[in-house]
Order: C-alpha cells, then sequence, then structure tokens
C-alpha cells in the first residue's frame, strides 16, 4: 500500500502526481497514479490509487491540516498543554486515513474552563448556540475553523 519518492516537496502541500514507482502492495513497478500522504524530512510517503479507491489528497485534508496546525500553534502561544486526538493523531502513529475535522484535548483542569472556552472563541466560530454552556457542562467545546473544517475540542483535568 506504501510507495516512496525521494522527491522534494517544494511548498509542502499534498499532490496528486504521476510518477514511476512501486506499489508495495502489488509488488509491481509501472507509471501509475500515486497520492502523497505524509511526509518526513528527505522522505515521502505514497499511496497507489489503485490500492485504495476512493483516497484522494483532496484539498479538504490540505486544509484539516493546516487547521490543525493553526490550532497547535495557537496553544502553544498561550502555554497551554494539548494533544490531537482522533484522525489526525492516527495520521501521525498509525495508518493514514481520511477525516472529517481536528480533535483535540486541552488540559484545563477543573474550575478554570471559562477562559480557555472564552479565548478560542474568540478565535473560532461556535457549531452550537450554546456552545459556552454545552462546553461547560460536556467539556467538549464545539468549534468551526475560519476555513470551515468542525474542531473538537475535548476540556481534559488530569495531566497526560
Amino acid at each position: 500500500m506504501l510507495a516512496r519518492s525521494s522527491k522534494q516537496s517544494g511548498d509542502g502541500r499534498w499532490w496528486n502526481q504521476t510518477i514511476s514507482g512501486r506499489c508495495a502492495r502489488w509488488k509491481a513497478t509501472s507509471t501509475m497514479q500515486f497520492v502523497r500522504f505524509f511526509r518526513e524530512p528527505n522522505r515521502e510517503w505514497w499511496r497507489c490509487n489503485a490500492c485504495s479507491p476512493g483516497f484522494t489528497a483532496c484539498g479538504a485534508m490540505v486544509d484539516l491540516f493546516q487547521t490543525a496546525a493553526d490550532l497547535q500553534r495557537f496553544c502553544d502561544r498561550h502555554g497551554w498543554k494539548s494533544c490531537f486526538i482522533g484522525g489526525i493523531a492516527v495520521q501521525r502513529w498509525g495508518e493514514p486515513r481520511v477525516t472529517r475535522d481536528v480533535n483535540l484535548t486541552l488540559l484545563t483542569g477543573f474550575g478554570g474552563e471559562g477562559r480557555f472556552i472564552d479565548e478560542l472563541l474568540n478565535t473560532c466560530a461556535a457549531r452550537l448556540q450554546d456552545v459556552r454552556e454545552f462546553a461547560l457542562r460536556n467539556r467538549v467545546l464545539l468549534l468551526r475553523a475560519p476555513e470551515g473544517a468542525g474542531i473538537d475540542v475535548s476540556l481534559g483535568a488530569l495531566p497526560f
């Protein structure tokens, strides 16, 4: 299911490209459509379209990763402890897959959640009418990034 290319990525965006490569699943070397789905320094990982029908590196996934990067910078700038969970985390530590939103756990502790919620609401749109009350009651803040991606922030209370 994986093929490698040493080609440098340039601007760091994901794209579809026809290259000569070897698909690890089909054990064949030929010219076929590959989709880059993960990049490390000096190395890119590709998935052959024949191995995974319907998998494409669409602009929505690129926007989703940009949203996640922006959210991480926001948390770091405020000195907040956080970690990605769900589909974004699986991209880094497991099998790549398509996901529709960004899931983050934010360490807020007990009792001080309001200041975190308010700061995030100043940056992102709410997905519910009474999102602040919902977040305080259920410990999940449902947001929408400026690009339109959903962001689910779990308000963690115990250090991880």
